[in-house]
């Protein structure tokens, strides 16, 4: 049986302060790609040793090889043309079953690489990282989580990532690409895809609830090493928004329709990798308003028993509906009728669920078969 699946997701969002975000290289074709997009930081960087970065960074596409954030890169005065960069950015590590990504912090030109889960990190919603440098660790939070904790190298250790002035001839503050040479050596295998907003670093680091309220948009504070204000920023081949509501970084409920036809591990799967899940009610209100949303596709109301997936599943042998993709998760919401759920109890086949035209449920089996495909 062939299905027209409709794949959703859902992200999340809470309370209003304004702000702006700097876009690179929204665009979807990869002819689009230029070099040429980047952002200076134009005011002064004063000297430090230690240092927490912290950065609000919305992923559309990866690129080819590594992304960079940003990477502040010095020439000594000693002599030597190839700068000396400091640096954050991430791969998508493909040759990985689990696609985890490596997170590369680089000091004085020395890579320190932390592998964080894909959970961890979502494409297409906004993420919040920070960087603490000092006292001999690297710690890194990743959306208000610590992952990882782990020894500097000798070189980061022995050297200041941000040297006082009378050390060196030039330096460079750029956001979104990896400096080959200062301010030039551009590459569209090493550029950030994306969005990026209040880029803040201190010279001390900050405590975890200090990042954690950041985190959950309680406070959005400014750094004193680099401060994330317009003037402060050159764009060239980029644009600045005006973000009415900072807050909305930590997203509230939102659906989102893709109509195309997909069975239903790879819908899982694509909602997964942009942060979300196959919607799943959890109240009757909610369900209306997916289907509302549905309507305005008329290509997804062609078959009226299956419009789209509903992110809910039992599987064989079990009594438990749980929200697919996410198997720890129990259902908060059904619409089938208490006694149809009673009679598939401990059935022996996987269940799952579409959403038909007059808003109640289609039963479907074989849930994860090739043949079963729904926009």
């Amino acid at each position: 049986m062939r299905l027209p699946w409709l794949l959703l997701f859902l992200v999340y969002l809470v309370n209003t302060q304004e702000g702006f975000q700097v876009s690179l290289q929204t665009g979807s074709e990869k002819s689009s790609l230029s070099p040429n997009s980047y952002i200076e930081y134009s005011a002064p960087i004063p000297p430090a040793t230690t240092f927490t970065a912290c950065v609000w960074f919305n992923i559309h596409y990866y690129s080819f090889s590594s992304n960079y954030i940003w990477q502040y890169c010095t020439l000594k005065t000693d002599g030597g043309i190839m700068p000396i960069c400091t640096s954050f950015g991430f791969k998508q590590n493909l040759r990985s079953s689990a696609q985890d990504i490596d997170m590369l912090l680089t000091i004085h030109g020395e890579l320190t690489k932390v592998v964080v889960s894909k959970e961890y990190i979502y494409q297409r919603t906004w993420n919040h990282a920070c960087w603490i440098h000092g006292k001999g660790m690297e710690i890194l939070f990743s959306n208000g989580n610590l992952v990882a904790t782990v020894n500097s190298t000798m070189e980061a250790q022995n050297n200041s990532p941000f040297p006082a002035a009378a050390e060196m001839k030039d330096s460079a503050f750029i956001l979104g690409q990896d400096q080959g040479k200062l301010r030039s050596g551009f590459s569209i295998r090493k550029m950030f895809q994306g969005s990026l907003s209040e880029l803040n670093i201190w010279d001390e680091e900050l405590t975890e609830d200090e990042i954690l309220n950041m985190n959950k948009c309680k406070a959005f504070p400014k750094g004193n090493i680099v401060t994330w204000e317009k003037g402060n920023l050159k764009l060239n081949e980029a644009e600045f928004k005006i973000v009415s509501n900072k807050t909305n970084f930590c997203i509230k409920k939102e659906f989102y329709v893709f109509p195309k036809k997909i069975e239903l591990k790879e819908a899982s799967d694509n909602c997964v990798s942009m942060g979300g899940q196959v919607a799943a009610p959890t109240n009757e209100e909610e369900n209306i308003k997916i289907l509302e949303l549905i309507k305005e596709y008329p290509e997804c109301m062609t078959n009226g028993n299956s419009l789209a997936w509903i992110g809910v599943e039992k599987k064989a042998n079990t009594a438990t509906w749980k929200q697919v993709g996410r198997p720890d998760n129990n259902a908060l919401f059904n619409k089938l009728q208490p006694d149809r759920i009673k009679e598939l109890e401990n059935d022996a086949e996987d269940i799952c669920l579409a959403m038909k035209s007059d808003g109640s449920w289609n039963i479907f089996q074989d849930c994860y078969s090739v043949t079963n495909s729904i926009p």
